[in-house]
């Protein structure tokens, strides 16, 4: 009865944070109002269902980290409820606002689909529950300390020298290096968490994601680490298990609230000519159809087209491995060709997600499966590294750091592939430096 009532309690307060964010914004357009709310409906069920499987899946003490794949998506969906305060996002978007929520109603699909994968999926997997221990709290400490420096020095280094790295393929080694050590610091801060000054470091480790977030000018950059440090607390039972639940709940009305106050603070809201941007600022940047939907219906090529993966594969290939990949793509060229293709704007900063990608290699049927099919391979990952010792439970915490990552196109997404596989190796080594032979040989079994 519990699951049945729900569906009574979340999706009307989801549509009552969309009412009232149009009516703030003051959209009194009685389509606008319409679509809005009936997208907050479908984000309120899919909100539902997620709530509903977690709750089961908590009681039988599985926490999963893929819940937090798809708890991004669902909190995102929820936000782009306020997408129709613009007509367009952006230019050569559709505009058509039958076509918007019909994009809409793909993703939910696409979202519902992939939520139910992932309760068949992991309740039949074997959780043996282990918090890992720590073998010299010293080195550990130490350890924090030294990779939370060196995390400073390159965060300066890349907000000073943003313009080279956008333009310079070898800097952005720079950017990965920092991604590699925020997924160790990270992981080893929530190892260390309920010891002495574990409280500081954490409060240490926040102050520097705040302070990058605001500098970069970005609030990915802000939010995924923190989301990041809650997944982990979470998988290793270390918070609360209900924590989770509410982040559903109120997760959307939370990121409404922060993205308008972080736009605040960093002068985002309006133009030099005092354009008022706030409502585009909200509708443009957590929505997941728009771009995607004006792929599938200016497509004026073949539909399934595998070249945008081959690139990015070949891209993401080592150079020591393949040192002349660049000679033989490029990668940014071809996917402004692409956009061009799809009667849009090249360089323009579309939002690209896992739909787009999707829609841009296997048309209205990628759009539909990716996301269940990525759901359907983290949890068979998930389900393998459950099966191994305290390795398993590493690389479980750092699959978490890259499939929080919603704003994705193909070259990120095999960096992040070829990521979490450097984590991999990586994590044999944490291993034997930070986990003490005892724990070793208390808990040989799986550790989930």
């Amino acid at each position: 009865m519990k699951y049945v009532s729900n569906y009574f309690k979340i999706p009307p307060l989801f549509c009552a944070i969309s009412f009232f964010g149009y009516i703030l914004l003051k959209e009194y357009t009685n389509n606008l109002i319409i679509f809005g709310i009936l997208h907050s409906i479908l984000a309120g069920i899919l909100a539902t269902k997620l709530l509903n499987t977690l709750i089961i899946l908590n009681n039988n003490k599985k926490y999963s980290v893929v819940l937090f794949f798809l708890l991004m998506h669902v909190i995102y969906y929820g936000v782009s409820s306020l997408k129709y305060l613009e007509p367009q996002l952006l230019p050569g978007l559709v505009q058509n606002i039958q076509n918007r929520f019909f994009g809409d109603v793909i993703i939910f699909v696409s979202i519902y689909l992939s939520i139910e994968i992932w309760y068949r999926k992991i309740r039949k997997s074997n959780f043996s529950f282990q918090i890992i221990s720590i073998s010299k709290v010293k080195n550990l400490s130490l350890a924090i300390m030294f990779i939370f420096i060196i995390d400073i020095i390159l965060s300066i280094y890349i907000y000073k020298n943003t313009i080279q790295i956008e333009s310079n393929s070898i800097d952005v080694g720079i950017i990965q290096t920092q991604f590699l050590l925020d997924s160790i610091l990270t992981f080893l801060l929530i190892v260390y968490f309920g010891k002495k000054k574990s409280v500081f470091y954490i409060f240490l480790f926040l102050t520097l994601v705040i302070l990058r977030g605001f500098f970069y000018d970005s609030r990915t950059t802000l939010l995924s680490p923190i989301l990041i440090l809650i997944g982990g607390l979470y998988i290793m039972n270390k918070i609360n298990s209900t924590f989770p639940e509410k982040i559903i709940k109120y997760g959307s009305s939370f990121i409404i609230i922060f993205s308008s106050i972080f736009l605040l603070i960093t002068n985002r809201i309006t133009t030099n000519d005092g354009t008022d941007r706030l409502k585009f600022l909200l509708a443009y940047r957590f929505d997941l159809s728009d771009f995607a939907m004006t792929i599938l219906l200016n497509n004026n090529s073949k539909i399934i087209n595998f070249k945008p993966v081959i690139d990015a594969l070949i891209l993401n290939i080592p150079s020591f491995i393949y040192s002349n990949k660049l000679e033989v793509i490029s990668y940014g060229i071809n996917y402004n060709n692409l956009l061009v293709n799809y009667n849009l704007i090249s360089g323009l900063d579309y939002q690209d997600t896992y739909f787009s990608m999707g829609a841009m290699v296997l048309g209205w049927l990628g759009i539909i499966f990716i996301i269940p099919i990525l759901t359907y391979l983290f949890c068979i990952l998930e389900v393998w590294f459950n099966e191994k010792k305290h390795v398993g439970l590493i690389n479980k915490f750092f699959l978490l750091s890259i499939i929080v990552i919603i704003e994705n196109e193909w070259n990120k997404f095999f960096s992040n592939i070829r990521n979490l596989i450097v984590l991999f190796i990586l994590s044999f080594a944490i291993k034997y430096i930070f986990i003490s032979t005892k724990s070793r040989k208390k808990y040989p079994t799986n550790l989930g």
